[in-house]
């Protein structure tokens, strides 16, 4: 008989602990009660009005900019991390700087950048919140693009586009009270579209805004912001109720959001707050300019990255093994012969899906809507990477090069098993997978082991030890009963069997299946 207490009523209500995008970071349901700007107690205290401080021999630029407000304070670190630590009356944007513009910068080693000549823009960035920060606020990332180069110029108001990745947002905010035009799928997420034209009365300059709001919201990106430009270019802002109407392109009948050539005279990466904010943190801000994206390692999946949406393929350095996500969204590792090596089992009638290596080291795949559909469970270890090995092996690596998860030997702690998912003895022999609703262990054409089962929707190794199928209402049909040993993993052995080891290398369980 099963015990109830020791059974996960949804294995996927661990989906808080894996959720993340490519490069993108999900923000938890609700944030742990914490200090206000814990971290930077030692910090240096700003509270100036439109002060700046150059940091890293002047690459960043960090800006307790608070708009026309007094009272808004920042503490700053000079690695470029900063917390809000008193909110503005109205409105503020405390933010890091790359670039010129308005009238701060240029920073050093900077020179504007064709929007045609841009290959790849990799940014990292982490928007913490810490507590739940109050009032209204955004985490963005604004690129600024003018019509002209900038190169030599003070730039003031840039007249070309203002570009912004809305990552996060208290509930309710809106794009400076735009209505949403569209909804794209760039860069491996789902994010809502508002567009238009804005000036500025004081500078008698007009510009175009386009806003990228994250449809599940983000603390935090490691990715090529490209797909972004791209994007803009194909938008126009027709239908938007913005103060000067739609988007105005370079040649007088254009509404295009962005031209290929302009320039980007600038990022960001900061917070828009409206009477609060407080306990927003900036970390880890990067910004490469054709830089080399970090899957550029062959067999790699970086940290914080995904396979991207267009040709969602990882090879091994020796060409032997490919992993791909198909257009029925299953993640499959095939060999030169076009021979199954393992799948996910992620078939999804919704598809665009989309692969992760989160930040915190779970390699997940999500479907449009953002919700897992798999994960390896090894969240918890912030910087591991997932590699596509010479032989055939699909594993998660932590920073000091343990491996965390792999796609063959066995389920890990935490790791789980889709139905049409399988996994591998290391010798490629044995097959356990879950067909069609059935978990089973199979030579050949020979079934060893199996529980019997015809509903069964995934398995999942848990992290208290107990190993569990359940069907898709989240019923447990069959368990191993091995509850009570945290961090305890399955084996499948080179001879056939199957063996529940805790975390000290006790046998909990075993399906008595070796020898074969």
């Amino acid at each position: 008989m099963l015990n109830p207490t020791h059974l996960k009523p949804h294995a996927f209500a661990i989906a808080t602990a894996w959720c993340a995008s490519s490069a993108l970071t999900v923000r938890p349901a609700a944030a742990q009660a914490q200090t206000v700007c814990q971290a930077f107690t030692t910090a240096t205290l700003d509270c100036g009005h439109f002060s700046t401080h150059s940091i890293a021999n002047n690459s960043f630029i960090i800006e307790n900019n608070d708009y026309n407000d007094i009272g808004q304070c920042i503490r700053w670190k000079p690695d470029g991390s900063f917390c809000v630590s008193n909110a503005p009356p109205t409105v503020g944007f405390p933010n890091i700087l790359q670039g010129n513009v308005f009238s701060n910068g240029p920073t050093a080693g900077w020179s504007p950048r064709q929007i045609s000549s841009i290959v790849t823009w990799p940014v990292t960035w982490t928007a913490g919140e810490k507590p739940t920060p109050t009032g209204a606020w955004k985490a963005i990332l604004d690129f600024w693009m003018t019509t002209y180069n900038p190169a030599g110029i003070n730039v003031f108001q840039p007249d070309g586009t203002e570009l912004i990745v809305s990552l996060s947002a208290s509930p309710g905010s809106t794009p400076d009270g735009l209505n949403m035009l569209d909804r794209a799928f760039v860069g491996g997420a789902t994010w809502n579209v508002y567009a238009g034209r804005f000036s500025n009365p004081s500078t008698g300059t007009s510009w175009n805004h386009i806003v990228y709001v994250g449809a599940f919201g983000y603390t935090g990106t490691n990715m090529d912001f490209t797909p972004f430009f791209t994007n803009a270019q194909g938008q126009t802002g027709t239908g938007t109720n913005a103060p000067l109407g739609a988007c105005k392109g370079a040649t007088p009948n254009s509404s295009q959001c962005l031209d290929p050539s302009w320039y980007v005279t600038s990022v960001q990466a900061g917070f828009e707050v409206r009477g609060g904010g407080v306990g927003l943190n900036s970390n880890g801000f990067t910004s490469i300019p054709n830089g080399t994206p970090q899957n550029a390692v062959c067999g790699r999946i970086a940290s914080g990255t995904g396979l991207p949406f267009v040709n969602p393929v990882v090879d091994s350095c020796d060409a032997r093994y490919e992993l791909v996500l198909q257009s029925d969204g299953n993640l499959v590792e095939h060999n030169t012969s076009l021979q199954t090596v393992w799948a996910s089992g992620t078939t999804n009638p919704s598809f665009p899906s989309s692969v992760f290596m989160q930040s915190d080291g779970n390699l997940v795949i999500k479907d449009a809507s953002n919700n897992v559909l798999w994960a390896t469970g090894t969240f918890g270890n912030p910087g591991a990477y997932t590699r596509l090995q010479t032989d055939g092996n699909l594993v998660v690596y932590s920073t000091n090069g343990t491996p965390l998860w792999s796609a063959k030997g066995g389920l890990t702690s935490n790791a789980m098993l889709l139905n049409g998912g399988w996994t591998k003895s290391y010798d490629d022999d044995f097959t356990l997978g879950l067909q069609g609703g059935n978990f089973l262990l199979i030579v050949g054409r020979q079934v060893l082991w199996s529980t019997g089962t015809t509903t069964g929707h995934h398995v999942v190794m848990q992290g208290d030890g107990n190993l569990v199928l359940y069907d898709a209402g989240n019923h447990a049909l069959w368990s191993s009963g091995t509850f009570g040993n945290p961090g305890a993993h399955l084996v499948l052995t080179n001879d056939g069997n199957l063996i529940i080891y805790s975390a000290s290398g006790v046998v909990l369980w075993q399906s008595n299946t070796g020898g074969n």
